[in-house]
């Protein structure tokens, strides 16, 4: 996880998780839009072609953002790596 973190060009997530990420990581932060789930497809164009993580907690491939990140991008162009909350 912290190799995807360090080379990541852009990381999404809330305000409260990219603001402990530490400063050594040079990607562009960008809070995670509201509503929980905007229109991704959209969003994830902006950043065409470069290397995006996003951070999410609790269980995110059952609640959270990891369906509406499948559904709109495939699993094919998403590496989701675990850990624990």
């Amino acid at each position: 996880a912290q190799t995807a973190l360090r080379n990541a060009e852009v990381i999404l997530g809330s305000w409260r998780q990219l603001n402990i990420l530490p400063e050594s990581l040079h990607a562009e932060r960008h809070p995670w839009p509201a509503p929980q789930h905007p229109d991704l497809e959209s969003l994830f164009k902006g950043f065409n072609g470069r290397h995006v993580a996003v951070l999410a907690s609790g269980d995110p491939l059952f609640f959270g953002a990891g369906p509406a990140l499948v559904k709109a991008l495939g699993m094919q162009r998403l590496e989701i790596i675990p850990a624990t909350s």
